[in-house]
């Protein structure tokens, strides 16, 4: 995003953009302030009269706003969990709001608006989050950059696990009797047939539901990357957390190997791991070298992984009343692998390294038979 007014940065696990408040309009603003503020200090050198405190307070006003545009910035901060825009560091009629990330149910962008420059018409654009009640709301002040707008809309869905419906802009239909008024009358449905509409067809009918890997249950046989495994066991996880209410632990098996999977629940959707539990030399270099220790950063290679927030719940096999697990995930900015760290009460912590892997190389196969 060079030369762009817009700025992303990621640490730990958080994605946060700023964007600032200046632009050429504000150089603008800034003349005429200067210029309306020096009109006011000449009248008052010539004596106050009563009928220059409007333009005294409209000059208040409009010098406050004008070193706002060029100091203030929108921060818009993506976790796990949430959602947080903040606006400083000058006070103004915006408000600070923080949304879960379970009630998003889209980011996009669309117009909102058209100006008339030297260089001709251009339109304004701004980045929209819709939440599943339906509000909609503006995440940056309205700019030019599409381009930059819809970058920065990607990147918060694959951040925060939010499905792309590819809404770039509102579209609005025209009137339909405008339209209607300007054809020729061969091109105007018929009496006999205006009562009766047509039928509707898709454009593609060959919509298959993803499989939902989290509802195995243990003998079934699934199909994993074209080979058949038997599941040995589903175990659930019950978090206190609702935006993040549950999770699974998967563990496969076919002759002479075994598989370990974790399901994580986001919202309204589930998100699937491959994982490989690490031995006690692998713990420790990644510095769990203690037994009720947990280190603040990993790092593996030459990457540095930084960990999200701490879950809290209840794990249970089938029939078990469930015991406490205590987990954090840690994470990076450069790859998509990550590392689990649990332990169970106060036990030893165990760590898993994991992959994400596509629901759509997973299938039922209960016709195969695994020995």
């Amino acid at each position: 995003m060079k030369n762009s007014p817009l700025h992303t940065e990621r640490y730990g696990n958080c994605l946060r953009i700023t964007s600032a408040w200046r632009s050429s309009a504000a150089y603008a603003l800034l003349a005429f302030s200067l210029v309306w503020d020096a009109m006011i200090l000449m009248f008052m050198l010539f004596g106050v009269n009563w009928l220059y405190v409007f333009h005294v307070l409209v000059a208040v006003f409009l010098t406050y706003y004008v070193v706002a545009l060029f100091i203030n910035r929108t921060v818009i901060e993506a976790r796990e969990h949430e959602l947080s825009i903040s606006h400083g560091p000058l006070p103004t009629w915006l408000r600070n709001v923080t949304v879960p990330t379970a009630s998003l149910r889209q980011i996009f962008v669309r117009p909102v608006g058209v100006s008339n420059g030297d260089t001709g018409v251009g339109e304004f654009w701004q980045l929209t989050v819709e939440l599943n009640d339906g509000t909609r709301m503006g995440l940056l002040n309205p700019m030019a950059e599409k381009g930059a707008l819809t970058e920065l809309e990607h990147k918060l869905e694959e951040f925060i696990r939010l499905p792309d419906d590819g809404r770039m802009a509102e579209l609005e239909l025209p009137d339909l009797e405008v339209l209607e008024a300007l054809l020729p009358d061969r091109h105007r449905p018929s009496q006999a047939n205006a009562g009766v509409p047509s039928e509707l067809r898709l454009l593609h009918t060959d919509r298959r539901k993803a499989f939902e890997f989290h509802r195995v249950r243990a003998g079934e046989v699934v199909c994993i990357y074209g080979a058949p495994y038997r599941i040995e066991e589903n175990v659930p996880i019950d978090w206190n957390d609702l935006r993040h209410p549950s999770a699974r632990l998967i563990v496969a098996s076919a002759p002479g190997t075994k598989r370990h999977f974790y399901c994580e629940q986001a919202g309204y959707h589930w998100t699937y791991f491959e994982e490989r539990p690490l031995d006690a030399g692998e713990r420790a270099h990644l510095g769990f070298t203690d037994d009720d220790v947990r280190p603040g950063s990993l790092r593996n290679g030459g990457q540095r992984f930084y960990p999200g927030d701490r879950h809290m719940g209840k794990q249970a096999a089938e029939g078990e009343s469930g015991s406490d697990i205590e987990q954090f995930t840690y994470f990076t900015s450069r790859s998509s692998e990550r590392f689990r760290a649990w332990r169970i009460g106060q036990g030893k912590w165990q760590v898993s390294v994991q992959e994400p892997i596509d629901a759509g190389y997973l299938k039922l196969q209960n016709t195969f038979r695994v020995a």
